[in-house]
């Protein structure tokens, strides 16, 4: 196993990660951090006219590779870039009303590829921003659920994805992101109530370091996870269904057990 020292640098929040509703109802064993208390390097990014995120972590290692995950400000919605050692994903991209949002901070980060692009499930506030991504950058792989949508912007997903290589992967399977590993844990029971418990759940791990991203799934989907069998242990949670009291059931959080949660 290899050695890798990792510091972690930065755990940005701002007020807009907050006012977008991103921490649980019902989950008092659990609260999103303060600037102030995640580590004393944290601090909440400068205004300005630039596209700005709403929450950060890097963590860097001794060969001076690293790992940043960035929640992108797209207000009701949800869309998180993973990048590790030079390879990139984008989980969920957020509405149509902040695609622009999502596309010019891409730009003005100079990522122009993606290694893999997650779609959670098909409802607009997850999947428009995608397109606009899948019209201005290339991407290797989308992973999306085994499910169909008679909305407009599912068809505009689906064409606009023409020609690239897209997986419906099965809960378990596990994909390598730079030194950095991604499993799928759910949806494990495609037969459940809602299309939210179809969302691709995943759990990243670089190092020591471990995060948790579960689109819109609820409780259903969530308890399924935790019957799984499936490593939930992690130390960051992006609170899932936009911290809708639906989700961040008890059981799940606490088989988590996250210290920071998005």
């Amino acid at each position: 196993m290899r050695n890798l020292y990792q510091k972690l640098i930065g755990v940005f929040c701002t007020l807009s990660l907050f006012l977008s509703g991103c921490t649980a109802a019902g989950t008092s064993a659990v609260s999103a951090p303060s600037a102030s208390s995640a580590v004393p390097s944290a601090s909440a990014p400068a205004s300005s006219s630039s596209a700005q995120a709403s929450a950060a972590i890097a963590l860097e290692s001794t060969d001076g590779a690293g790992f940043e995950a960035v929640m992108l400000d797209v207000h009701q919605g949800l869309s998180i870039l993973i990048q590790a050692d030079g390879h990139t994903m984008l989980f969920d991209g957020g509405p149509r009303s902040r695609s622009s949002y999502v596309v010019a901070w891409l730009k003005q980060h100079n990522i122009t590829s993606l290694d893999y692009m997650i779609a959670s499930h098909y409802d607009e506030d997850h999947i428009a921003g995608l397109v606009g991504v899948l019209h201005t950058a290339s991407v290797n792989t989308i992973l999306c659920p085994d499910t169909t949508s008679d909305s407009k912007i599912y068809n505009s997903f689906v064409q606009a994805s023409q020609g690239i290589n897209t997986v419906h992967p099965e809960p378990g399977q596990a994909y390598a992101l730079g030194n950095a590993s991604f499993q799928v844990i759910g949806p494990i029971d495609m037969s459940l109530p809602s299309d939210n418990n179809k969302s691709i759940a995943i759990r990243i791990a670089y190092g020591g370091f471990s995060m948790i991203i579960t689109g819109d799934a609820e409780a259903e989907e969530e308890a399924d996870m935790v019957s799984s069998g499936y490593t939930l242990k992690s130390d960051v949670y992006a609170a899932g269904h936009h911290g809708s009291s639906t989700s961040s059931s008890d059981a799940f959080v606490s088989a988590v057990s996250p210290s920071y949660v998005w």
